[in-house]
């Protein structure tokens, strides 16, 4: 799985860079056929009343229909963390949708096949 990271408006740390891929790697356990995973991470000050707002945006490749979350919040991490945990609910619910799917033809099969 490739994992890119882009930083706009701020200096990308070491550390937070690690942090995300760290975060990436495990959305491979969910859905091992992700090709990519590109995170671009924001920082908007020009909030007058609400400061500086850290905003995380997370691209997920993979076959079928591509994944995107956006996430703001007061904390660059806490951004990062709500937005995997959305990208992770989506990566489910995609693969549970295929599989109902699944599900339901056979059963309109077995159906159609009785009448026979």
């Amino acid at each position: 799985m490739n994992i890119s990271i882009t930083g706009k408006d701020f200096e990308l740390t070491d550390s937070l860079e690690n942090f995300v891929k760290e975060k990436a790697n495990k959305l491979s356990k969910y859905d091992p056929r992700i090709n990519r995973v590109q995170v671009i991470l924001s920082v908007d000050d020009g909030h007058h009343k609400k400061g500086q707002i850290n905003m995380a945006e997370i691209i997920i490749d993979r076959p079928g229909k591509d994944i995107v979350v956006k996430e703001s919040g007061d904390e660059m991490h806490a951004a990062i963390d709500i937005a995997m945990e959305k990208a992770k609910k989506a990566i489910e619910k995609q693969k549970g949708d295929k599989i109902s799917r699944g599900k339901y033809r056979e059963i309109i099969k077995g159906i159609l096949t009785r009448r026979k």
